[in-house]
């Protein structure tokens, strides 16, 4: 009895282990992994009279703009792409 329910268990533990393959990219049906449901943000103004008014990206101090230089890394297959870019040690150069 022991042995059957350490097998049952294990199986369990065994069926519950899935990794990211970083294969996903072969499936078309794969749009989101690892992403938290999309929604919309909340804006935060300093006095209520801002949040009434049309507000000004300049005058806006706690919005980042995303205009500016980018750097992408284009590589022709995907398998070949960098899985280490959000580490603080990546040479993005």
């Amino acid at each position: 009895m022991k042995r059957l329910t350490l097998f049952a268990i294990a199986l369990m533990g065994c069926s519950m282990l899935s990794a990211q393959t970083f294969t996903e990219w072969h499936d078309a049906e794969v749009n989101q992994i690892n992403r938290a449901p999309m929604h919309s943000t909340f804006k935060i103004f300093d006095k209520a009279e801002a949040a009434a008014g049309k507000y000004c990206d300049a005058a806006y101090p706690y919005r980042l703009s995303l205009n500016g230089t980018w750097r992408f890394n284009w590589v022709e297959n995907a398998d070949q792409r960098p899985t280490d870019f959000f580490t603080l040690t990546y040479n993005d150069a």
